[in-house]
């Protein structure tokens, strides 16, 4: 069974290391005859390695900046002490992406950053960055290390132009404790999008009777939209990512796909609007909303929220009939 990948994040390198070679010393010069030889001279030190500083632009969140990047720039440098790693980082993509082609289009961009998928192709094709195909081969990194399909994503015209340094797959956390009160059994692989609209209008309360939903089925999730159309469809909006010729967001299904995420705010009532979400981020941590559909990411805030005891099933299903998610 395929599972369809939607989009990636990963780490993109386009810098290269500029190391100052290190002379071998000179052989002795031979004595003249019957005269003493004389002590060769010490060699002289290899030469120093030209200082380089590397910017590097995220867009992560704390925990994995504390917990991945900094280690990643600590031992980097202890292995290269001529090169100096500057971090920047911003945790919004919107605001990431903007200063991403602000850069670029005023000639300072980040030697390093981390691109989705449609971001890399986008500046692949107008040549704004290099592929990395030459340096892993000069450098002999053996990418059977990482998964083909996901390799394949940042490879453009048989080259590559990326690394993938994690991914982005979603699932559906869930309260156990809203569950079993409510006598749900939980989520298993193979449920469907009927199945996870059915479970979240019985979670959806208003316990306290004042005609206001105090407990939401499921917490928004709006955004991640083009996963339930492809899990219905088997396509995205176009029919090529990396060159696309035709569009397909007036395919029906694709338009009832994106009704159905906008049905469980405003038909179905078991989403939050953002006036119902008020001024709380998270309604899944907040134990206000029985299901939440997002990534790892969000693991150690939920291990860090006081009485939430949760779990992680898969994705529901399509009418595409296969698994689906982003990588």
């Amino acid at each position: 069974m395929t599972t369809r990948k939607l989009t990636l994040f990963a780490l993109l390198l386009v810098a290269v290391l500029a190391m100052a070679g290190c002379a071998a010393p000179a052989a002795p010069a031979p004595s003249a005859e019957g005269q003493p030889e004389q002590a060769p001279q010490e060699a002289a030190a290899p030469a120093a390695a030209e200082p380089v500083t590397l910017k590097w632009f995220l867009r992560w969140d704390q925990n994995r900046l504390d917990n991945v990047a900094a280690p990643v720039i600590e031992a980097f440098q202890a292995a290269h002490p001529n090169v100096t790693i500057e971090l920047e980082n911003i945790g919004k993509s919107s605001d990431y992406y903007t200063k991403l082609q602000t850069t670029i289009a005023g000639g300072t961009p980040p030697d390093v950053f981390y691109p989705a998928t449609h971001i890399a192709y986008a500046l692949a094709s107008k040549g704004a960055i290099l592929p990395v195909q030459d340096f892993i081969e000069r450098d002999g990194i053996d990418t059977s290390q990482y998964e083909k399909a996901i390799l394949d994503l940042y490879t453009l015209d048989g080259k590559v132009y990326c690394l993938p340094i994690d991914s982005a797959a979603l699932v559906v956390f869930y309260n156990k404790k809203m569950f079993d009160e409510a006598g749900i059994p939980y989520p298993q692989e193979g449920w469907t999008w009927d199945d996870f609209l059915a479970i979240a209008q019985q979670l959806t309360k208003d316990t306290d009777g004042d005609g206001q939903i105090d407990q939401f089925g499921v917490d928004q999730f709006r955004n991640y939209w083009p996963m339930v159309v492809w899990s219905n469809t088997g396509h995205g909006l176009f029919d090529d990512i990396r060159h696309p010729t035709k569009f397909l967001g007036n395919d029906p299904e694709v338009i009832a796909s994106i009704q159905w995420v906008a049905d469980l705010m405003t038909k179905y009532n078991v989403m939050p609007t953002d006036e119902q979400r008020a001024d709380i981020s998270d309604l899944f941590a907040a134990q206000k909303a029985a299901m939440q559909v997002v990534g790892h990411w969000r693991v150690p805030r939920y291990l860090g929220s006081e009485g939430l005891e949760f779990d992680f099933a898969p994705l529901p299903i399509g009418k595409f009939g296969e698994p689906v998610n982003r990588a």
